[in-house]
């Protein structure tokens, strides 16, 4: 029986498994094994997201201003002419008017501000002439504003119950905004795991060490994925007696260990690491 050789390593041959049909059977295999934890508005950039970020109502949850300017009742209004209103209070965000004002009187008011009931349109400040006679204070609104302008609808950006983080997400500064938007102070995230690996091999020197011919720069002290575990492996039959109750004892009960360096079919390959 003649055997067919290989002429390169490289080549992917009918007998071995693909690449994408091998990341498909870990996908299929694989299960989260991190717990979940509960992580402060402020640190939660960069964790996973363990359950979806739902909004619990309208965001905004009122109409709004959206300019500095005064809030009047487009029914009170003649687009061809304009019209002059009296100026019947203040509202800014975060302090709505005490009360509402009757449709023929116009609000001053800031962005963000919530509309007074019935209110429905917003003139620019810079497009309104300000007059004041024998204490009172009038608006002088310019034709041509749509009804609706420069207004802001409650659910907007969002309805309540919308999804606005997916779980699984890996968070990032804006999705913790959204989090806030809610009124959500804490997050429900995966806890990260630990994980060492370690590459073996007696020919691995640390980074800094002088190499003769024939080393390879390396780091045999482990090299870690969101964990804070220190091992010093030492190498050769050594290795699996200080990796593996270092991973025990520093980490968690489950510790990934995963071994660059053995592949057990050739005679080099012997110093690696067996059956973690």
């Amino acid at each position: 029986m003649t055997l067919k050789l290989d002429d390169d390593c490289f080549v992917l041959d009918k007998d071995r498994l693909p690449h994408h049909e091998a990341l498909a059977i870990l996908e299929a295999r694989v299960r989260t094994v991190a717990s979940i934890e509960e992580v402060p508005l402020a640190d939660a950039t960069g964790h996973f997201l363990a359950e979806a970020i739902l909004s619990p109502r309208p965001i905004p949850a009122h109409d709004n201003a959206a300019v500095d300017g005064y809030a009047f009742a487009h029914s009170s209004y003649d687009k061809d002419a304009g019209v002059r209103l009296k100026i019947a209070g203040q509202a800014s965000a975060g302090h709505p008017l005490p009360s509402v004002p009757s449709l023929d009187h116009a609000v001053r008011i800031f962005t963000g501000a919530v509309m007074p009931q019935g209110f429905d349109t917003v003139a620019m400040q810079e497009d309104v002439v300000f007059e004041g006679e024998g204490g009172e204070r009038w608006a002088v609104i310019p034709p041509g504003l749509n009804q609706g302008a420069n207004r802001r609808l409650a659910g907007e950006d969002s309805k309540a119950g919308a999804v606005l983080v997916e779980a699984g997400t890996r968070l990032r500064p804006q999705d913790v905004a959204s989090a806030a938007a809610t009124g959500l102070d804490r997050l429900r995230c995966y806890a990260p795991l630990n994980v060492a690996i370690a590459s073996t091999g007696d020919e691995v020197l640390r980074p800094a060490s002088r190499r003769p011919d024939g080393e390879v720069p390396g780091d045999r002290s482990g090299s870690f994925s969101a964990g804070s575990v220190s091992l010093e492996p030492e190498i050769g039959s050594g290795l699996r007696k200080e990796i593996v109750p270092g991973a025990c004892l520093r980490g968690s009960a489950r510790f990934p260990l995963v071994e660059s360096g053995c592949r057990p079919s050739g005679h080099g390959d012997g110093r690696g690491l067996r059956a973690v």
